[in-house]
């Protein structure tokens, strides 16, 4: 694994009562305990347990706007064991998220992947808690399929534990579903398959930005209903869980005639070049007719 700074990623994770260790309650539902309520300088999310120490998250709720690697300097993990929000505070642990920058237009499909990791096993704070198992089929072909979102999205007052009926309705570089279950907090939260308790999504975002199911339209000038939720696929990023983006990473992909991609070398011949042209002529046409990203 490699060095982390520790003045950027050694933070303090404070669980905020005093309990010594948080009690299954027999209301709590399998596969909830394992997620979390995650707090951070910039407001409140929700992670999940993949392993006995690892917490999956998006990478807007560990990661500044425009900042390539920047961690937010304080986290805190609520552990909430369905009686309530109680625990310890728990020691340093190490974040990171998927290579590259986010902008305030959200610009991060396909890296929305953030990773945090505990000092110790997390079952020390709440027995009997056990990892969510992640899906480790074609996720291309999980469309049609029920799933549940859970995650300590913001309903009825508060922000607390919640899990919502949907369905897949598409996946590419992201997993759609729909009806819209995403509420403010839910960033973060667990995409989980209903009948196989396999988690495959991260909470990422909602389409139209800005909307909430969760909201009450009464209240909210120029409302708008949203029509999808959308989660960062797991499978995409599933090499960072165990460790963290190295420098290789960074560094732009070189294109190959192998990849699939088109490279037109220093010596293309007449017929060549003009190939070349009507390809770039037919992709600015059809990109100006293409539909706006979501």
């Amino acid at each position: 694994m490699r060095t982390i700074s520790t003045s950027a990623t050694l933070l303090s994770i404070l669980i905020t009562t005093t309990p010594a260790r948080a009690e299954r309650t027999p209301s709590t539902p399998d596969g909830e305990l394992g997620v979390v309520h995650l707090l951070t300088s910039s407001g409140s999310c929700s992670a999940f347990l993949v392993r006995p120490s690892t917490f999956l998250t998006a990478k807007h709720c560990v990661q500044l706007p425009g900042a390539a690697a920047e961690i937010k300097s304080a986290i805190t993990i609520v552990v909430d064991d369905g009686g309530g929000e109680k625990g310890v505070a728990i020691g340093p642990s190490a974040v990171w998220a998927a290579p590259g920058a986010w902008t305030d237009d959200f610009d991060i499909d396909g890296h929305d992947f953030g990773v945090v990791q505990l000092a110790e096993h997390y079952e020390k704070l709440v027995p009997g808690v056990t990892p969510l198992p992640i899906y480790q089929g074609d996720v291309t072909k999980l469309v049609g399929r029920e799933v549940y979102q859970i995650g300590f999205g913001f309903h009825d007052g508060n922000y607390t534990r919640k899990r919502t009926d949907t369905k897949i309705t598409d996946v590419g570089t992201t997993i759609t579903v729909k009806p819209a279950v995403g509420c403010a907090g839910d960033s973060g939260g667990v995409l989980l398959l209903k009948d196989t308790h396999e988690a495959v999504g991260i909470a990422s975002r909602e389409w139209p930005l800005g909307s909430d199911p969760c909201q009450d339209p009464a209240t909210v000038t120029g409302y708008r209903e949203p029509s999808a939720t959308y989660f960062q696929r797991i499978d995409l990023q599933a090499k960072y869980i165990d460790a963290p983006p190295g420098p290789e990473d960074a560094k732009p992909k070189e294109t190959s005639d192998s990849s699939g991609g088109c490279a037109i070398g220093a010596r293309a011949g007449p017929a060549s070049v003009w190939l070349a042209g009507l390809v770039t002529i037919l992709a600015l046409f059809l990109g100006n007719k293409r539909p706006r990203r979501t």
